[in-house]
């Protein structure tokens, strides 16, 4: 027990740059019971399996206390490298994540329980031949999901379930899907969005020319459109072309 303590201790400690590995949907067995294996793991090491309480996105420090925690165990890993923890119950039927801890390695997240993920995936292209990062979040109320594509692709995992699906581009109207489901994979999401947002207030008009013919010939990232480096021409066609224009929300 004090090994297995000791283990939690550790990766809680690291929790904030943890590894993630991909991440899968565990569903127990006809009697109740789970079962958890890796293997990618270092023979004969000590690894810590812990299951907490709720659905912790990517880079989210969980909640861990005596009442969070449905199930912690220890193995070690075999002569591949393989570590198997089988059989087990958590305290409770709630959602939950699974993190695998050990000797030397930043926790990884191996999935969840209670709740079905599946993959949101498509492209984000604009009008402006951008080479700014799209930056794509759904978010539930509770949970927040969010990837970065800087070649326009992205793809991202999330629970079952309802969301807010947002795409962001710098000096770009953003676009905003407010009643998003998410009940299977979904591919080919694809989001087209208009440049020339400069002042980031979600509509194009006149404080976005003024932003552009103040920085004109100048490197200023709030007002390169483009994203080629230089406030220029390119720029201002952007915001005279799509003048008026104003965020998109399905």
């Amino acid at each position: 027990m004090k090994r297995v303590l000791g283990m939690l201790l550790v990766l809680v400690a690291i929790m904030s740059v943890s590894v993630f590995a991909e991440t899968v949907t565990y569903t127990p067995e006809d009697d109740g019971t789970y079962n958890v294996s890796y293997t990618e793991g270092t023979a004969s090491n000590y690894y810590a399996l812990l299951v907490v309480e709720g659905v912790y996105a990517e880079d989210e420090t969980p909640v861990i206390s005596e009442d969070t925690v449905l199930y912690i165990d220890q193995g070690t890993a075999n002569s591949n490298g393989d570590v198997s923890f089988n059989g087990w119950i958590p305290k409770n039927e709630e959602p939950a994540t699974v993190y695998l801890g050990g000797a030397g390695a930043s926790p990884i997240l191996l999935g969840y329980l209670g709740e079905n993920t599946f993959f949101v995936s498509g492209t984000v292209s604009t009008d402006s031949g951008t080479t700014y990062e799209a930056t794509v979040t759904l978010t539930n109320g509770e949970d927040e999901f969010t990837v970065t594509s800087a070649n326009g692709a992205y793809s991202i995992e999330v629970p079952e379930g309802t969301y807010t699906f947002k795409v962001n581009v710098k000096n770009h109207l953003s676009y905003t899907d407010n009643d998003f489901a998410v009940n299977a994979d979904v591919s080919g999401k694809d989001v087209a969005i208009i440049g020339g947002d400069t002042s980031a207030d979600d509509k194009i008009d006149f404080d976005d020319i003024a932003i552009i013919v103040n920085n004109y010939n100048a490197s200023f990232d709030d007002a390169d459109v483009t994203g080629d480096g230089t406030v220029d021409f390119d720029d201002l066609s952007s915001v005279v072309n799509n003048y008026n224009a104003v965020a998109v929300v399905d």
